[in-house]
């Protein structure tokens, strides 16, 4: 017969569950997560049945709560040290364009970067139908294929 399970925390959704159960399992603790043992159909009733539940042995009960006392924001900022990475380079709109084109990506600095265009049949079009306000106010699309940045948002 499997031991008795002690519940140590009421999670609000199953994403904050799975989050703690890999936090306490990295800990050596065994978990049992409620929310993988749920029927598909709780999911979005997850409130009414008090949401997923991290449930240990007796013996881990007392460790695992002092670990949920302050668990981390992020897994990985938990493990690796922030200030061994160099910190990212800063770009300004000046240094990425040139004459209205854009010679790197503002965001994260790449060089594979694209100008879209739109197809000449559509450009026609929606030209026609908008009087020819988006050939003066018009400007084309670059996508960066690294990051998925764009100019237009």
């Amino acid at each position: 017969m499997p031991p008795k399970r002690i519940t140590v925390k009421n999670c609000a959704d199953p994403m904050e569950a799975a989050f703690l159960r890999d936090w306490l399992a990295r800990h050596g603790i065994d978990v049992i997560n409620t929310a993988e043992q749920m029927s598909p159909w709780t999911g979005r009733y997850g409130l009414l049945a008090r949401g997923p539940q991290l449930r240990v042995i007796p013996r881990d009960v007392q460790r695992a709560r002092e670990l949920l006392k302050a668990p981390p924001t992020c897994i990985l900022a938990a493990e690796t040290d922030d200030d061994a990475l160099p910190p990212p380079p800063a770009y300004t709109q000046d240094d990425c364009m040139q004459d209205d084109a854009y010679l790197r990506c503002p965001n994260c600095g790449s060089t594979n970067i694209e100008k879209r265009h739109m197809s000449w049949p559509v450009f026609l079009l929606v030209n026609f139908l908008l009087l020819g306000l988006p050939f003066l106010l018009g400007s084309p699309t670059w996508i960066c294929h690294d990051c998925d940045w764009d100019s237009h948002r």
